[in-house]
């Protein structure tokens, strides 16, 4: 009898925590496909940054889509630095780095805000570029990149569309304070 009264809600468990597996499994080519849609052309494979940490910048502050979604500020004609930490998935991480050329490559576009207008990063006067690559664990890996502002850079706020990522947003403002304009995506992280 005693038995009886576990088997059932182990059951339940069990097919609850099957669902979520499953769903995952079977929803994510299509989120995949709807993101790679979207205007910042999303990647077949997707990295998930879990963490995203700068230095160098003036100042920097969770933007609300997720909690990994951030604003950093910088001055023109400085250098900074984005420490991203990504999951790759079912995708292992020590193959990745071994084509890391294929996955992290220079940023060549940015969407200025609030008209999400893309720019070269030739017109703006911002550099990004990956500087380091390195293997955490089997389906982790964290990507280095340098960014740089030139003296000329154009003062304005930028969604920077990182190597391999979509999901949270990163904004780059060159400038002495944060947008909070149109374009940015607020939310429960603010």
């Amino acid at each position: 009898m005693m038995r009886s009264q576990f088997i059932k809600p182990f059951g339940i468990g069990a097919i609850i925590a099957l669902a979520v597996v499953g769903g995952a499994i079977f929803a994510q080519p299509l989120v995949a496909q709807h993101l790679q849609q979207s205007s910042y052309g999303c990647p077949s494979i997707v990295f998930i940054p879990t963490s995203i940490e700068g230095s160098g910048f003036l100042m920097s502050e969770h933007t609300g889509y997720g909690p990994n979604s951030m604003q950093f500020v910088m001055k023109p004609n400085s250098t900074t630095f984005v420490n991203m930490t990504y999951f790759t998935g079912g995708n292992a991480a020590l193959s990745i780095y071994g084509n890391q050329s294929q996955y992290f490559i220079p940023i060549q576009y940015l969407s200025e805000l609030p008209s999400d207008t893309g720019i070269s990063s030739n017109q703006s006067g911002i550099i990004i570029a990956p500087v380091l690559v390195a293997v955490k664990g089997n389906y982790t890996l964290s990507a280095i990149y340098e960014i740089s502002a030139s003296a000329s850079a154009m003062k304005a706020s930028y969604i920077a569309s990182f190597p391999e990522t979509c999901g949270p947003q990163v904004v780059l403002t060159v400038g002495n304070s944060f947008y909070n304009g149109p374009g940015l995506t607020s939310g429960a992280y603010n």
